[in-house]
């Protein structure tokens, strides 16, 4: 065997192992980014496969719904209040006394919601602040494994593509030589 043969069977099997190296990168990389997209034999298989279900008629398809509610969010959703009020009998002061007893039962009831109101407020923004951090940490970590996990697959891929140039520059050299 000369060494233009020699050459040229060298570069041929660089570039063949340059391929299968850039390609198995490739594949890494879908694998860790985009596992729920099919490789082109899968596709063309779906693609077929969807083709019959166009004619066959769909089965219907039956769906129910089931509602509860527990017994503290219905009474906090269905809380009343009943007044009795004077008999017609009261005179124009004991109804004004009456109703200002009201007015202050309201405005007291008014004062506790408020604080109340203003406690569960403070509660659910500390609640979101916290899982807001934890987000914001949860999704910073992710991004830094996705930077390094692509740059391992882009890494691979140069060295495949790095492969296969080569192996053209020494079958060229070889054809030269041959």
């Amino acid at each position: 065997m000369s060494v233009g043969t020699s050459f040229l069977v060298v570069g041929g099997g660089l570039q063949l192992l340059g391929v299968i190296i850039a390609g198995d990168g490739v594949r890494r990389t879908r694998v860790q980014y985009a596992p729920e997209r099919l490789g082109a034999w899968r596709q063309i298989k779906k693609w077929v496969g969807s083709l019959g279900r166009g004619f066959r008629r769909q089965a219907p398809v039956a769906e129910s719904t089931v509602g509860a509610m527990s017994a503290d969010a219905s009474a906090r959703a269905f809380d009343a209040r009943g007044v009795v009020g004077l008999g017609p009998e009261a005179t124009t002061e004991q109804r004004v006394d009456f109703l200002m007893t009201q007015v202050m039962a309201l405005q007291t009831e008014v004062g506790r919601l408020d604080e109340s109101l203003a406690t569960e407020s403070r509660e659910w923004h500390e609640a979101f602040a916290t899982l807001g951090a934890a987000v914001s940490e949860e999704a910073a970590k992710t991004r830094r494994r996705v930077k390094e996990s692509k740059a391992e697959g882009l890494a691979q891929e140069a060295i495949g593509l790095w492969c296969v140039g080569a192996g053209v520059v020494l079958a060229l050299v070889g054809s030269l030589m041959g």
